[in-house]
């Protein structure tokens, strides 16, 4: 179930990631299952912490060791993840406002998608796939 979860959420991210140099890289606990490590999109890295280490300590470290922290945003519940990710010159955001937001981002993407279709109603017609004399 939590497996499954965790695929669904990384598809929900990659799916509303801008076409653009933006890159965003997941960080769970635990070791990953085979369908979790699937590729998702090259502007997503999914990354899971195995034994040893927490979600919580690489995200700390992760963030301390960005080039351009003021760029990066980290999320989380987490409240020394979220002190730490603030100390390290990044934005933050709480997995519930991030969660809020992928809500409206997918709202707005269906509501775009909805335009762009009313737009052309017609679907693709023989003369669309052949040059014209004129051309």
């Amino acid at each position: 179930m939590m497996a499954r979860l965790r695929v669904q959420l990384v598809e929900r991210v990659a799916s509303l990631i801008p076409e653009s140099n933006v890159r965003v890289t997941m960080v769970f606990d635990g070791q990953s299952a085979s369908e979790e490590t699937a590729e998702h999109g090259s502007r997503v890295d999914v990354v899971f912490t195995g034994a040893g280490q927490t979600a919580d300590a690489y995200i700390e470290r992760l963030a301390g060791h960005l080039r351009e922290p003021r760029e990066a945003i980290v999320v989380s519940s987490d409240r020394a993840v979220v002190e730490g990710g603030s100390a390290s010159g990044c934005q933050v955001m709480t997995a519930r406002g991030f969660l809020e937001l992928l809500g409206r981002e997918g709202q707005a993407q269906k509501r775009s998608q909805a335009r762009q279709k009313a737009r052309s109603p017609r679907g693709p017609r023989l003369g669309d796939f052949f040059p014209s004399d004129s051309d």
